[in-house]
Formats: C-alpha cells, sequence, structure tokens
C-alpha cells in the first residue's frame, strides 16, 4: 500500500482523489501521510473515516446529503459544528413558522364569516398560500439489525465412515 501511494503522490497530480488513503497503513506513515497533505500545493479531495486525517488535512467539506451539496469551509470538526448549527436554526424556524401558520389560520377562521374583517381573512388565507414551508429537521434513521440466537448444534455437524483421502499417481481418490 505504501508503494501504490508513493507512485501516485510523486507524479503530484493537478487533482488528487485519495478514498480511505489511511487503510493499511500503520501509525508512522499515517503521521507522514497527514504531514504531506497538509502542505499538498494542488487540488486534493479526501473521502475518509480517519477524523484526525480529515481535521489536519482539510480546509473545505462538502457534505452530500438527499441529493444536494453543501459546502462548509474549515476542518471536519468545524463541518459538524455549523451543520448541527444549522440544523438548529432550520428546526427552530420551522417551529416559529408552524406557529405563524396556525395564529393566522385562527385568524381566518374566525373572521372569514364577519362582513367587517372578510377581507382581512381572505389576504391572510392567500398569504398562507404563498407561504414557503420549511421543513422540518428529520433525524437521521439508523438501521439496526437483529440476528435471531441459532439453535444448537449437535457436535460433532459431519460424520464420515469409511472414506480415504488422498492420491494414486495424480488422481484423487
Amino acid at each position: 500500500m505504501r508503494v501504490v501511494l508513493a507512485a501516485a503522490l510523486f507524479v503530484e497530480p493537478d487533482f488528487l482523489l485519495l478514498d480511505e488513503p489511511t487503510n493499511h497503513l500503520d501509525l508512522e506513515a499515517i503521521m507522514w501521510l497527514e504531514t504531506y497533505l497538509a502542505s499538498y500545493p494542488h487540488t486534493l479531495m479526501v473521502i475518509s473515516h480517519d477524523r484526525e486525517l480529515l481535521n489536519k488535512c482539510v480546509d473545505h467539506v462538502i457534505h452530500v446529503d438527499k441529493k444536494q451539496l453543501t459546502l462548509y469551509t474549515g476542518n471536519y470538526d468545524t463541518f459538524e459544528r455549523e451543520r448541527a448549527l444549522r440544523l438548529g436554526l432550520q428546526q427552530k424556524m420551522h417551529e416559529k413558522q408552524a406557529a405563524h401558520r396556525e395564529h393566522m389560520q385562527k385568524f381566518v377562521d374566525r373572521f372569514k364569516a364577519q362582513a367587517s374583517k372578510a377581507r382581512q381573512a381572505q389576504s391572510r388565507m392567500k398569504a398562507l398560500e404563498k407561504m414557503d414551508i420549511v421543513d422540518a429537521v428529520i433525524a437521521e434513521r439508523a438501521v439496526k439489525f437483529s440476528f435471531p440466537s441459532p439453535d444448537k448444534i449437535p457436535s460433532p455437524m459431519i460424520s464420515i465412515n469409511r472414506a480415504d483421502v488422498g492420491y494414486t499417481d495424480g488422481v484423487p481418490i
């Protein structure tokens, strides 16, 4: 793995794409790679689960979610903080909008039949229809696997009686 990685790095391409570059490397090689990639002079794209590598080597994170790309500046820890803040803000905006919509709908329901307030009720009903809806933050689903306990297996599982194993003059028995 070191030789393959060294060959790719030696060429020093304008665009270097690395997918899990720390797999199959020892600690010393990982530390060298982090230092090298942190000062890489060209464009570098890294796909990795190694948080340390991402924190030391990247200054932009592109998050892919629901067929959309979102660009964050900073290392991986900064990305996580900013994403959490963005999701929290989105949830608060959703709740605020839901409360506002509910308030407007109550006004419409209460005054749509009164002649003096019918025009205001119509106006608010149109505003409700035109309002862009802020999506609620939906927690990512965790997939849970459960495996049933196996039945007791008798020992031995297979028994072979009166069998010969071997070769005679290149022919298996």
